[in-house]
């Protein structure tokens, strides 16, 4: 990477650094352009070298904060795979238990995020190859289980959209229950959406 280009990272960075701090301190309808450059300490038109608006930064943050989650998580379970044999359904219980925990230690995070978190990787904010090394960590989760699954993209889908808007609801709601009493029924149902896709 040339100077060039290492200058114009750091300026994103610092970019999305700023409206990140903003957006979980303020919320994003009381943060303005104007706030996020002032904290970055740059220009107004350099925000608009990378960004369309807010909104855009918001959809980036989310991409990457989802992508980062589901990655750590993916990395905890290949170590915990190391340690003792986990099948494909241990395993997406493991993830779930780790997303939970990771959302219940920072509401503000969970609060940010919303109920965005498939969205994101799926259809909007992140990146191809962000989108694409969520769904690895999916296949090789999968592949020493020897199933195989139909739309499995659209299970995967599924699978995050439930867990989370059941996290934003107990957690930060604490509705229908608490995220305690939801866990069993969160997992029955994550099980469900499996078996559904099996082939």
């Amino acid at each position: 990477m040339g100077r060039s280009e290492e200058k114009k990272r750091i300026k994103r960075e610092a970019l999305l650094t700023s409206a990140f701090d903003l957006f979980t301190e303020k919320g994003i309808n009381k943060t303005t352009v104007s706030d996020i450059v002032k904290k970055a300490e740059l220009a107004k038109g350099t925000f608009y070298l990378y960004f369309k608006d807010k909104y855009d930064v918001r959809d980036k943050l989310i991409a990457m904060r989802a992508v980062r989650i589901i990655e750590q998580v993916g990395d905890e379970l290949i170590k915990e795979g190391n340690e003792r044999e986990v099948s494909f359904e241990e395993g997406i219980i493991f993830m779930a238990d780790k997303i939970i925990d990771r959302f219940t230690k920072n509401k503000p995070l969970l609060l940010f995020m919303g109920k965005h978190l498939s969205e994101a990787i799926f259809t909007r904010g992140s990146t191809e190859e962000e989108k694409n090394r969520c769904l690895e960590i999916f296949d090789k989760l999968i592949e020493p289980s020897g199933k195989v699954f139909r739309n499995k993209n659209v299970m995967f889908y599924l699978l995050i959209e439930v867990m989370n808007s059941t996290c934003y609801d107990c957690i930060i709601r604490n509705a229908p229950v608490s995220m305690d009493e939801m866990r069993p029924e969160l997992y029955a149902t994550l099980m469900s959406i499996i078996k559904q896709f099996e082939v």
